[in-house]
């Protein structure tokens, strides 16, 4: 019964770790980071980490060059330059 216990113990530690991996901040160009939610609802904080105000339809661009903008507080990518950590 112990042993049970302690294997439901772990693979419940194990899965509320790899929940914690959709708010991993994206770096963008100008220094600032970008963090989507599991809901692709976005928040952003400058380098200092204040939060920042986003507009809808503004362009950002991430380290890699991948362009992304958030329309009605949703993320929303350029489909012609795709980024392998965005849907």
């Amino acid at each position: 019964m112990r042993k049970l216990a302690f294997v439901l113990f772990l693979i419940t530690a194990m899965a509320a770790g790899a929940a914690d991996t959709s708010g991993e901040p994206l770096l963008l160009k100008d220094g600032s980071y970008l963090f989507i939610n599991e809901d692709d609802t976005m928040r952003m904080v400058d380098k200092d980490g204040k939060s920042i105000e986003m507009e809808d339809g503004v362009e950002m661009e991430l380290e890699d060059g991948t362009l992304i903008m958030m329309m009605n507080k949703k993320v929303w990518r350029h489909e012609h330059r795709k980024h392998k950590g965005l849907p």
